[in-house]
């Protein structure tokens, strides 16, 4: 049996390879679309998915933009070790919105975002979660609703044809 190479740059190409192959697979294209839309050989877009060349942000990017993914969802699933939190940010680009908070907050607060301590963060994103989880509470309820109001309509008794 061949083992892998074990180096941490090899697993690290293993991994944005599970990603790469998930997310192209979850849009349905094939390795031939996917490298015309990132406008690259095809065989450079397979080493690029099999792992076989040096990380790039730069293929990344014309990656995510080649697949409507969230290119910082696919470097978070790399920092998490798990291909699946690509695919669940594949379409909200929730990274990329954080991103856009982040260098808005930095604009604001300038220097002095080196003076905010870590738990002042965490308390931050704390209420961030608590916001997220109340609007799918919501969503959810709103959509209760709506299927029990569909439902009732289909129940309901047909008007007569006769009148």
């Amino acid at each position: 049996m061949v083992r892998l190479p074990a180096s941490p740059l090899a697993r690290q190409g293993r991994l944005l390879s599970r990603i790469v192959k998930l997310l192209r697979e979850e849009r349905n294209l094939t390795s031939r679309q996917t490298a015309a839309r990132m406008k690259m050989q095809l065989r450079t877009y397979q080493d690029f998915e099999a792992g076989k060349r040096e990380f790039s942000f730069t293929k990344v990017r014309r990656f995510a933009r080649g697949v409507g993914a969230d290119p910082f969802g696919i470097l978070l699933a790399m920092y998490l070790h798990d291909p699946e939190a690509a695919l669940e940010v594949m379409d909200n680009r929730m990274p990329m919105a954080f991103y856009v908070g982040m260098r808005r907050l930095r604009k604001a607060i300038g220097a002095e975002l080196a003076t905010i301590p870590p738990a002042q963060v965490l308390l931050a994103m704390r209420r961030v979660e608590e916001e997220l989880l109340a609007y799918l509470a919501r969503r959810a309820a709103g959509t209760e609703d709506w299927l029990e109001q569909a439902f009732a309509e289909i129940l309901d008794d047909p008007p007569d044809d006769d009148t």
